[in-house]
């Protein structure tokens, strides 16, 4: 068993897939199909009575590499288990053979089976890339109901953006208003992939909301969505938004950005009355580095909170190494 749990470590399934595949293999597996063996072996195991021998067998074959299997996979994509149709539709988006574009689309487009099936097989599209599945992949993107769709929406934006799909832009900008978090997230991220700036222009203008938590959302959007032109306006809410939330997730996105431009704006909120905008700006400037941060961090050594001053030390130590500057304690 413990061989079998290696394996499944390793392959790109979502976490999701892999708990539920976990929760129903139970017992040791009889001819365990991830020990050596051709690709006769392997779609030999696909016909098996065992769930758990054609879930790994899938597996295996889409980690061979060998286009020869996907005649079979195809096939297996009308089983009745879900984990073994998801298991062969992530084996055929590792294959990246076209063939399977159709029986991919059905899928979709089938109304019985389940959420995270469909949304393996958005993914599995865009590893194809072929752009005959953007037309499928646009409706994917209006999958609301039931429950738990997101996973659809998200992946299905990944996919039209790994196909570079300009046509998909108009359908994806509703996405931007999404109930979930995560969507609106990854359709930003993907309209910015495809040259789209309206993700962070979107959430530039959320900036000035009367609502926090909208701000927070916005600069916590602009930190992931990775256009460093965000960042004058990310300096303007670490200096001087009203929200401490706000203030400290600005100073975590400016990082992410690598916004250099922001270390005086860093430096300064050193003096931020919050603890927690405070902890962010030494973890900014941490991951900033050079002599200006460390300057700035030693600083925060006689900070009030110990939390600060605590990763302020360990930053500064880090640095140094870095640097090749002796530490505080040679």
């Amino acid at each position: 068993m413990g061989d079998v749990l290696a394996s499944l470590r390793t392959q790109r399934i979502s976490v999701m897939a892999l708990l539920w595949a976990l929760s129903l293999a139970g017992t040791a597996l009889a001819g365990e199909p991830t020990k050596p063996g051709g690709l006769e072996r392997y779609l030999a195991l696909l016909e098996s009575k065992f769930t758990h021998e054609r879930r790994l067998s899938a597996i295996e074959l889409g980690r061979l590499g060998d286009t020869r299997a996907v005649p079979g996979l195809i096939e297996h994509l009308k089983n009745e288990d879900r984990l073994v149709q998801q298991a062969c539709a992530e084996a055929l988006g590792m294959l990246k053979d076209k063939r399977a574009v159709p029986a991919l689309i059905e899928i979709l487009k089938a109304k019985r089976v389940d959420i995270l099936t469909k949304a393996i097989a958005c993914r599995a599209l865009g590893e194809i890339g072929d752009k005959s599945a953007v037309p499928a992949l646009m409706e994917a993107l209006k999958m609301t109901e039931p429950k738990g769709t997101a996973h659809i929406r998200i992946n299905a934006c990944l996919a039209l953006a790994k196909l570079g799909a300009k046509e998909a832009i108009p359908s994806i900008r509703p996405l931007l208003q999404d109930r979930i978090r995560q969507v609106r997230l990854y359709a930003g991220q993907a309209l910015t992939q495809l040259g789209d700036r309206s993700a962070v222009q979107s959430a530039i203008e959320q900036l000035k909301s009367a609502d926090a938590k909208v701000r927070c959302d916005a600069v916590w959007t602009l930190g992931r969505l990775g256009d460093r032109s965000a960042g004058p306006h990310l300096i303007k809410s670490l200096q001087d938004d009203k929200d401490d939330e706000v203030r400290a997730e600005s100073a975590k996105s400016l990082a992410m950005l690598g916004a250099k431009l922001a270390i005086p704006a860093l430096v300064k909120a050193l003096n931020d009355r919050s603890p927690l905008v405070r902890l962010n700006v030494v973890r900014a400037l941490g991951i900033f580095g050079g002599k200006e941060a460390i300057r700035a961090l030693r600083s925060a050594l006689s900070d009030e909170d110990a939390e600060v001053r605590r990763q302020a030390y360990q930053a500064i130590r880090r640095l140094q190494r870095e640097i090749g500057e002796k530490t505080m304690e040679e």
